[in-house]
């Protein structure tokens, strides 16, 4: 991809991204955002190139903000490293896994990025114990690979 030179709030209108490692003759169901959503933010936190293409589905009205302008107002923020971490979770294939979970599927895009914000990535060996019987816990899992026996 390209550098990332903008980070973008949709005003109005849908967008939608292609190239985030999907393979769409797999079913993997695409991006899309709408109002109110935005993007750009982790080519502009990470220093990397862009990781897909955006493409208006609908009349877009955008706002943006210049890379520059847009580090130095997250800088020394929890904003930076909650993108940061956001990033990392995308990473994993997150917005895949809950797209095509039965119980995420019909999710918002809005909904999707606010479920990954407070997402953590944990690998677990085979053989590990994830619950035990009759103990409480406060962690849901979502599986993105692998299986589980109950």
């Amino acid at each position: 991809g390209t550098p990332g030179d903008k980070f973008y709030i949709i005003a109005s209108g849908n967008v939608k991204f292609e190239g985030l490692n999907q393979d769409e003759s797999e079913g993997v169901p695409v991006k899309r955002y709408g109002t109110y959503e935005y993007f750009g933010e982790a080519s502009l936190v990470l220093d990397l190139p862009r990781a897909a293409d955006v493409y208006a589905e609908t009349d877009v009205l955008a706002l943006t903000i210049e890379k520059n302008k847009f580090l130095q107002f997250i800088r020394n923020s929890d904003l930076k490293n909650n993108l940061t971490k956001l990033n990392e979770i995308r990473d994993s294939n997150s917005w895949k896994a809950l797209a095509e979970s039965r119980h995420f599927r019909g999710l918002t895009s809005h909904q999707i990025t606010k479920l990954e914000l407070i997402m953590t990535l944990h690998k677990v060996n085979a053989g590990s114990i994830l619950v035990k019987e009759k103990e409480f816990y406060g962690d849901a899992y979502i599986i993105r690979s692998g299986k589980v026996n109950v």
